[in-house]
C-alpha cells in the first residue's frame, strides 16, 4: 500500500508541473507576439533607412555638384563675390548633408537595436519552448506513473 503522504507530494508535483507548463506556454506566447511586432517594427525601420539612404545619397550629390561647379569657377576666374555666395549655399548644402547623414546612422543603429531585441527574443522562445516540452514530458511521466500506483492500490484493495 502506498504512503497517503508519498501520494500527496506526487498529486503536489503534478500541479506544479502543470502551473509550470501553464507559465512556460503563457511566456512562449508573449514572445511569439513579441516577434511578430519586432518582425513588423525591422521591415518598417528598414524602409524609412531605405528612403534615409536616398535622401542622404542625393544630398551627397548635390553637394559634390556644387562643390566642382564651385571649383570650375574659381579655375575659369569668376567673380569672387559669385564664388563666395555659392560657398556659402555648398556650406549649408553639407550641413544639410551631415544631417541627413547622422539622421541614416540613427536609423541603422535602430534598425539593429531591434534586429538585436529580435534575436534575443528568438532565442529565449528556444530556450521556453525546449523548457515547455521537458515540463510536458515530467508531467506525463508523472502522470502515468500516478495512475500506475492508483491502479495498484484499487487492484490490491479489490484483492484484499
Amino acid at each position: 500500500m502506498i504512503n497517503e503522504a508519498v501520494l500527496k507530494a506526487l498529486q503536489s508535483r503534478m500541479r506544479k508541473l502543470t502551473m509550470a507548463g501553464i507559465n512556460a506556454a503563457a511566456r512562449a506566447e508573449e514572445l511569439r507576439a513579441a516577434i511578430e511586432e519586432s518582425e513588423a517594427a525591422i521591415e518598417a525601420a528598414a524602409e524609412e533607412e531605405a528612403a534615409a539612404l536616398r535622401e542622404n545619397d542625393k544630398a551627397v550629390a548635390e553637394v559634390k555638384a556644387l562643390a566642382d561647379y564651385i571649383e570650375n569657377l574659381v579655375r575659369g576666374g569668376e567673380d569672387q563675390a559669385l564664388v563666395t555666395v555659392l560657398k556659402e549655399e555648398l556650406a549649408e548644402l553639407e550641413s544639410q548633408q551631415r544631417e541627413a547623414a547622422q539622421r541614416l546612422e540613427r536609423l541603422r543603429a535602430h534598425t539593429q537595436a531591434l534586429r538585436d531585441a529580435l534575436k534575443s527574443n528568438a532565442g529565449e522562445l528556444a530556450s521556453v519552448e525546449q523548457r515547455h516540452r521537458q515540463i510536458n514530458d515530467q508531467a506525463m511521466k508523472l502522470r502515468e506513473h500516478i495512475e500506475k500506483v492508483v491502479h495498484r492500490e484499487s487492484d490490491a484493495r479489490a484483492r484484499g
